[in-house]
C-alpha cells in the first residue's frame, strides 16, 4: 500500500513558456578599436620652441597650430625678400614709363618725318616750277630779256635746286631719327621683360620666405584628437622629427579574422553590435571591407568593421557616465555580427535542455503529467535557445528545474518561473 502512494507522488515543477520570436546567428570577434586615421605630425624644419599651444586628448581642426618655432630670422629674411620686391616693383614702374614716354618720342619722330617729306615734295614742285621758268625765258628772242632778269630767273631755279637738296638730307635725317627710336623701343622692352623677370623673381623670394615662416608653426594635418606629444617648449628639433600624433575620431575601425568556413555568411554593410566594459548600452557598426583572399597560415579572412563614434550615434550609456564620454582608439571592444535570423522561431530557456546520447530533450506538462519530447536546436542565445518540435506550441509549459528529477509519465504540480531581476521570465 505504501508502495502505490510512493508511485503516486505529485513532484512540484517549475515552467515557462514556450515563446515565438526573432534569434539570429551570429559570428563573435573581439579586438582593439583604430582611429579613421592616425597622422604622425612632423617638424619640416628644424628650431627652437617657442610656444606649445595643445595638450594631449585635445581636439583640434585641420590646420589648426599646433606649436611654433622660432621665426625671428626667417622674419628678417621676409622683410629683405619683401624690400626687394618693392624695388623689382618700381624698376618695372619706371621702365613701363620710359617706355610710355619714348611712344610720344617716336610719334613726333614720325610726325616730323612726314613734314619732311611735305617738305621736300614742296621744294621739288618749287625747283620745277623756276626751272620751267627759267627755260620759257631763254626761247624768249634775244635782246627781250635782260640780263639781270635772266639772273634772277637762274638764282631763283639754283635755290630751288638747293632746297631740294636739303629737304632730301632732312627726310633723311628724319628717316634716322626715326630708326633710331623705334631701335631703342626695343631696348626699353627688354629693359621692361628685365624688371618685369626681377619681380616674379623677387615675388618668388617672398613666397618662399613667407612659406618658411609659416612652416615654423607645426599645424594639424587632419582633424582629431592629439594623443602623442613629443616635445616641449625650450627644446631644440630636427627636420622631420615626430612631434605629435593625431587620431580622426569622427568613427572607427575594427579589424577581426574570421573563419574561412564563416566567409559565405559575411557580407558588406552587414550590421554589427559592439560592445565594450565601459559601456553599458551596446554600439552599432557595419561590416566595409572584405578581404579578396584567404590567410593560408590560419586559414582566416579579414574582416574590417566600421563604427561610431559615440554611443549617442547609436544608444546612449546608462546614467553615471561622462556627458562627454566617446569611444577611445585602443579600447578593446567585442563584435557580433548577426549572420542570419528566424523571425517566427520557437524559444525556450537554456536550462530547460537536458541530454541523453547526443539527444536533446525537454519536459512539458500534459493532463498534470511529465512529457518528454525530443528537440531539434537551432540558433541561441543568452538564456535562449531555438528548438524545432512539431508537438510543441506557442506557450506551451517547458520544465526549466525539476526535469532531470521526474520521467516521462510522472505526475507533476507547475510553478511558474521567478522572474530574475532584469528578466520578464520568458526566453529574451
Amino acid at each position: 500500500m505504501k508502495h502505490t502512494e510512493k508511485k503516486k507522488e505529485v513532484i512540484p515543477v517549475r515552467v515557462a513558456k514556450l515563446t515565438i520570436g526573432p534569434i539570429s546567428r551570429k559570428l563573435s570577434g573581439s579586438g582593439t578599436l583604430r582611429g579613421r586615421a592616425e597622422v604622425e605630425v612632423q617638424t619640416e624644419l628644424a628650431g627652437l620652441v617657442t610656444e606649445i599651444l595643445c595638450r594631449k586628448g585635445q581636439q583640434v581642426k585641420q590646420g589648426q597650430v599646433l606649436a611654433r618655432l622660432d621665426d625671428r630670422l626667417l622674419q628678417v629674411e621676409l622683410q629683405e625678400a619683401k624690400v626687394g620686391y618693392e624695388d623689382a616693383k618700381a624698376r618695372q614702374s619706371k621702365a613701363e614709363y620710359a617706355l610710355r614716354e619714348h611712344a610720344h618720342v617716336i610719334e613726333r619722330a614720325r610726325l616730323t618725318l612726314e613734314d619732311a617729306k611735305v617738305a621736300k615734295i614742296k621744294a621739288g614742285l618749287s625747283f620745277s616750277e623756276s626751272k620751267r621758268e627759267l627755260g620759257s625765258k631763254l626761247k624768249l628772242p634775244e635782246g627781250s630779256l635782260s640780263k639781270d632778269e635772266l639772273e634772277r630767273v637762274r638764282l631763283a631755279r639754283d635755290h630751288s635746286e638747293q632746297e631740294v637738296a636739303r629737304a632730301r638730307l632732312a627726310v633723311m635725317q628724319k628717316t634716322l631719327d626715326l630708326t633710331s627710336a623705334m631701335l631703342k623701343k626695343g631696348d626699353l622692352n627688354q629693359d621692361l621683360r628685365d624688371a618685369k623677370r626681377q619681380v616674379a623673381r623677387s615675388s618668388l623670394s617672398v613666397q618662399k620666405a613667407l612659406l618658411a615662416v609659416d612652416r615654423t608653426q607645426i599645424k594639424a594635418p587632419i582633424a582629431g584628437m592629439i594623443y602623442n606629444r613629443e616635445l616641449e617648449p625650450g627644446q631644440r628639433i630636427s627636420a622631420g622629427q615626430v612631434v605629435f600624433r593625431v587620431v580622426d575620431q569622427s568613427w572607427f575601425y575594427l579589424d577581426l579574422r574570421m573563419p574561412e568556413a564563416e566567409l559565405p555568411l559575411l557580407a558588406l554593410d552587414q550590421r554589427v553590435r559592439v560592445t565594450t566594459q565601459s559601456l553599458f548600452s551596446p554600439v552599432r557598426g557595419r561590416i566595409v571591407e572584405l578581404e579578396p583572399s584567404i590567410d593560408p597560415r590560419t586559414g582566416t579572412v579579414g574582416v574590417r568593421i566600421q563604427i561610431p563614434d559615440s554611443p549617442a550615434a547609436g544608444q546612449r550609456p546608462l546614467t553615471g557616465l561622462p556627458a562627454d564620454f566617446m569611444l577611445r582608439r585602443g579600447m578593446f571592444v567585442r563584435a557580433q555580427i548577426e549572420v542570419m535570423t528566424h523571425p517566427q522561431a520557437k524559444l525556450i530557456k537554456q536550462e530547460a535542455l537536458i541530454y541523453q546520447d547526443q539527444q536533446a530533450y525537454v519536459y512539458t506538462v500534459r493532463d498534470k503529467k511529465a512529457k518528454r519530447i525530443a528537440v531539434r536546436l537551432g540558433f541561441a542565445r543568452e538564456n535562449a535557445v531555438e528548438i524545432f518540435a512539431p508537438e510543441l506550441a506557442e506557450g506551451a509549459p517547458i520544465v526549466i528545474v525539476g526535469q532531470r528529477t521526474v520521467k516521462d509519465g510522472t505526475p507533476v504540480r507547475m510553478v511558474p518561473a521567478t522572474p530574475r531581476r532584469g528578466d520578464s521570465g520568458t526566453p529574451r
